[in-house]
């Protein structure tokens, strides 16, 4: 709250009752911390404008921070601020899963196919050292075929351009029509990179990270090492 200039009344005996009215308007509006810049250009020019005492009066009691210019120069805040022609834009990050840096991926499936399936093979069994005729009880082994059905879905994000972004953009250098059209493709690759690392619980799709049957020999080499195997790997090895 700025602080309250008031007059003595050797120069409240000088103006007029409505003058003096307007002055308590604006000194009181900017008491209760309501005053606006109309508010107080207004009332600036109904007290008596020729007397130099009561407007700086009034200005003192105008709040600063209000002022569109540079204290009391003539120039305008506007005119002493530097700004870049050149807008920067937030560097898109990176998805490995998403970019097949991890694990390739296959796109086989057909435009249109709503299930997908695969076959897979599972062994048991263990074996025994050849002594004391163990041949005769020697343990069994067992392959099993499991298929597995998946569902393809669909995912996708939408983008809205009103008229007032229309005619906004036409006095900047932003397009929209094309960084909208970004933002929606890292929207894509975020959903696609989270789905192939950790699957969607809600579609009934595993990950990578939470496959029963995930290979180790498919962990790519890192830092020219020649093991691709993930017990050989760091957390941060295997998602780089």
């Amino acid at each position: 709250m700025s602080r309250l200039i008031t007059l003595s009344e050797r120069q409240l005996s000088k103006f007029p009752m409505a003058n003096l009215a307007a002055y308590a308007l604006a000194v009181g509006a900017n008491a209760r911390g309501r005053m606006d810049a109309a508010t107080a250009k207004a009332a600036l020019e109904c007290v008596v404008p020729s007397d130099d005492a009561l407007r700086h009066a009034v200005q003192r009691a105008w709040p600063e921070e209000c002022r569109l210019d540079a204290g009391f120069s003539v120039a305008f805040t506007d005119e002493l601020k530097h700004v870049f022609t050149e807008v920067s834009k937030q560097p898109m990050p990176e998805y490995p899963f998403a970019n097949g840096d991890v694990l390739p991926f296959d796109t086989s499936v057909a435009l249109g196919k709503k299930l997908y399936e695969y076959r897979m093979l599972s062994y048991s069994g263990h074996a025994e050292v050849l002594a004391s005729y163990a041949w005769r009880k020697l343990p069994t082994v067992s392959v099993t075929g499991d298929a597995r059905v998946g569902k393809v879905e669909r995912f996708g994000c939408a983008w809205t351009i009103t008229e007032d972004d229309e005619l906004a953009q036409a006095h900047t250098q932003i397009q929209l029509d094309r960084e909208l059209p970004l933002s929606a493709k890292r929207a894509h690759l975020q959903l696609w990179d989270r789905g192939m690392a950790f699957g969607l619980p809600s579609s009934g799709l595993t990950g990578a990270m939470n496959h029963p049957n995930m290979p180790v020999i498919d962990a790519p080499l890192n830092g020219g090492s020649t093991s691709t195997y993930w017990v050989n790997k760091t957390g941060d090895e295997i998602i780089d």
